[in-house]
């Protein structure tokens, strides 16, 4: 059985009973904010949604993100500043030159 919402149809089954996540991954510029965008305005009327953008860097795709009015502003949320990775340590003695 297929539910059905403003075009967008989704197996019954497919539904989920608890939070799901997806998790999109590819070089800068191949369009991920854009298929998060897309992805936001066919399933947002059937499902719960929110987006974490995980750029540690920027803030850039949630601000693209809520310009694209896909989903409440409240429902997007940016990991910069807050996960970013430990700097290499490497001992001076490793940075001899050859």
């Amino acid at each position: 059985m297929l539910t059905r919402q403003k075009g967008c149809s989704v197996p019954e089954s497919a539904v989920p009973t608890r939070a799901m996540r997806l998790g999109v991954a590819g070089p800068v510029g191949t369009g991920k904010s854009s298929l998060i965008a897309m992805i936001c305005r066919q399933l947002s009327d059937s499902l719960s949604l929110a987006v974490v953008t995980n750029d540690i860097y920027t803030d850039e795709d949630a601000r693209f993100l809520k310009a694209a009015g896909v989903l409440d502003p409240e429902r997007t949320r940016s990991a910069s500043g807050r996960w970013r990775p430990e700097p290499a340590r490497i001992p001076p003695s490793a940075m001899t030159s050859r």
